[in-house]
Parts: structure tokens; C-alpha cells; sequence
């Protein structure tokens, strides 16, 4: 068996629409891997703001949020997670890669993806499937969706039958 644990820290400056995140309608997360080269740490948060200002301007709607590994892995490793609700948001991934064009100078968009090349070491992306009996969420997420993530107990609720009426004092 191999595990691998790493430690990483919140970067909000490299995270777009935090604030929009919703734990609770969380089906599917996205986990993206990015290994930079050393001293290319402006170079993707340069990136990544530009990115986020066309998103910003064509109003795409998602949560990205970013972490700096700091131990457990290489050095230069980010990674960008998009909690994501029903799996029809991947399919959504043209509209938003055309916003973000349609955001930015044609010159920009050319001069970052060139420029990804000598940012990027590897780039990693993995889907994962929120499973709510594998979960230990906290209870105001649990209460914001009881149908999903303890769906027996609402179930058992719907399912009991009524009470037997009182009979009637004459």
C-alpha cells in the first residue's frame, strides 16, 4: 500500500469566487495538480489573476479554490479544487474557456498559453465522487441537504407511518 500525505495552505489570492462555494450541494470534486518550476511563482499567480478577471468579466459561475502544498510533495506544487454540483458542470467547460477568450486581449490569451510551457512542470487533474456515507460533513452542511447526505434517516421520517387517532371519550 502506498499513502501519500502532504500539507498545504489556503491561498485566496489564487482562488476565484471562494465565497461562492457550497459544501452542501457538493457531488463531484475536482482536483487539479499543478507542479510549477522554481521562481515561477509570480508567473502563475500573474496567470491565474488574469484568468480569474476574464472569468469575473464573462460571469462564470464556479468555486476554485487554491492550496501551496508546503510538505509531502515537490516543492512548486498548487493545487485548485472546484467543488462541483450535478456532473453536467464539466460539460459546461467550452462556455467557460470561451468567456475567458472573450475576457481577455486576443494577445493575452496567446502570451499566457505560450507562457504555460515555461511555467508548468506537470499538470494533474482528478474527478472524484462525493459519496455522503464515506463523509463526515458538519451538521449545518448535513442540514442544508438531509436528502443527500444521511438520505436513510429522511427516508425513515417520510416513511413512518401516523399515529393512531385517540379514541373518542363519549
Amino acid at each position: 500500500m502506498h499513502l501519500r500525505q502532504m500539507w498545504a495552505v489556503y491561498r485566496p489570492d489564487l482562488s476565484y469566487k471562494p465565497e461562492s462555494c457550497n459544501v452542501a450541494k457538493t457531488r463531484y470534486v475536482d482536483l487539479a495538480a499543478y507542479r510549477i518550476k522554481l521562481g515561477k511563482d509570480d508567473d502563475l499567480a500573474a496567470g491565474a489573476k488574469a484568468i480569474f478577471s476574464a472569468y469575473a468579466k464573462g460571469n462564470v459561475d464556479m468555486c476554485l479554490l487554491a492550496y501551496e502544498v508546503t510538505a509531502g510533495a515537490p516543492s512548486g506544487r498548487f493545487l485548485f479544487i472546484n467543488m462541483m454540483g450535478p456532473m453536467k458542470f464539466p460539460d459546461a467547460e467550452p462556455e467557460r474557456e470561451k468567456a475567458m477568450k472573450a475576457g481577455m486581449a486576443d494577445s493575452m490569451y496567446q502570451q499566457l498559453m505560450q507562457g504555460t510551457g515555461d511555467v508548468l512542470v506537470s499538470m494533474e487533474d482528478n474527478l472524484f465522487e462525493v459519496k455522503p456515507g464515506m463523509s463526515l460533513p458538519a451538521q449545518s452542511v448535513i442540514d442544508a441537504d438531509p436528502g443527500f447526505w444521511k438520505p436513510k434517516a429522511v427516508a425513515a421520517k417520510v416513511a413512518k407511518p401516523p399515529a393512531p387517532a385517540e379514541p373518542k371519550k363519549a
